[in-house]
């Protein structure tokens, strides 16, 4: 689990066959990412990693040796024997999520999570999921590059979210964690009906007055931020301040399309645009099909995102042309 230092070099697939994508320690999305491209196969779990004797009910605290509130792992197994665990999870038949119960389907061609097959036809993904708050997103990755991005949740054209993320640096629990003090300024206007978003401890703090809002959090991986409604025309200015990253924008920047400014680091960025509907659908089923070939294996994967930010990823199912 890139919580820890871990050297990728060094990996013996008969004994290791689940890749941790998350825990309370941070979401370590890189970690997965440098273990695909090293051409490993790897089944996706997220965990807790506490010690406070309360699997799936873990959180950061005051962040001295966590930085996010725990996953959970879900199996696919044939029975719910300790047998059928171990044989699905060396299977790869499985995937993980920031904490929430969602429900996650994924097949290629019929095949499921975990599988390895060889086909000269296309490939037909088919995707379900059940959430547990509205789905805003839904992207299929291969290898480590986004395929087809769905976007699910409609905007709201009255409301307007920032949202902050990423981690410092690979390493360990703190090496990770990456502080965002700062605030978010408005020039003629005011800021209305403020709502925090994805907090994950009692540090992350949000501030709230009419012309600055005030925040003191921090991210390891995930990302967090707030909603609200703004009093003001297309030309009022929004100025954002913290230690990563600075900037100003319009409202009429951002009320369209979300404005992603990158702030360095391990994948550190600062998003800001329409909030989604908190109203749109939790369950739904999609399809793609790639007609195109890579050479080697392709793995399929796919990363589910919900407007309270919760994620979830699937396994991945690896595909290798059939030699003619």
């Amino acid at each position: 689990m890139g919580g820890r230092p871990t050297n990728l070099a060094y990996h013996a697939p008969e004994i290791e066959p689940l890749f941790e994508i998350h825990s309370t320690h941070a979401t370590s999305e890189w970690f997965v990412f440098e273990a695909i491209e090293r051409g490993y196969k790897v089944g996706i779990t997220a965990g807790t990693d506490g010690v406070m004797g309360r699997p799936g009910a873990c959180g950061p605290g005051r962040r001295m040796t966590r930085n996010v509130r725990n996953g959970l792992t879900a199996i696919y197994a044939g029975k719910l024997t300790q047998d059928a665990l171990w044989d699905a999870s060396f299977a790869r038949r499985c995937y993980g999520t920031t904490g929430a119960r969602i429900l996650l389907q994924v097949q290629v061609n019929g095949h499921p999570m975990g599988s390895v097959f060889t086909t000269d036809a296309e490939r037909c993904i088919d995707i379900r999921i059940e959430g547990t708050a509205p789905i805003e997103q839904v992207e299929l990755l291969r290898c480590t590059e986004v395929l087809c991005t769905w976007q699910i949740a409609r905007y709201d054209p009255k409301r307007i979210r920032v949202l902050w993320g990423g981690a410092e640096t690979r390493g360990n629990v703190t090496d990770q964690r990456q502080t965002w003090n700062g605030n978010l300024r408005i020039q003629n206007g005011r800021f209305d009906k403020v709502k925090p978003v994805a907090l994950q401890c009692p540090n992350d703090r949000i501030t709230t007055k009419e012309n600055h809002i005030t925040f003191e959090t921090a991210t390891a991986g995930n990302d967090m931020g707030f909603t609200f409604n703004v009093a003001g025309s297309p030309n009022t200015t929004l100025h954002f301040t913290s230690e990563p990253c600075t900037f100003n924008c319009t409202i009429a920047q951002v009320i369209r399309a979300p404005l992603v400014v990158d702030a360095g680091g391990l994948n550190r960025r600062v998003e800001i645009g329409p909030a989604p509907r908190e109203n749109g659908i939790k369950s739904l089923g999609l399809t793609y099909t790639d007609t195109t070939f890579l050479p080697g294996e392709s793995p399929y994967w796919v990363r589910v995102t919900q407007t309270d930010r919760h994620r979830a990823w699937s396994s991945p199912i690896y595909v290798e042309k059939a030699k003619d």
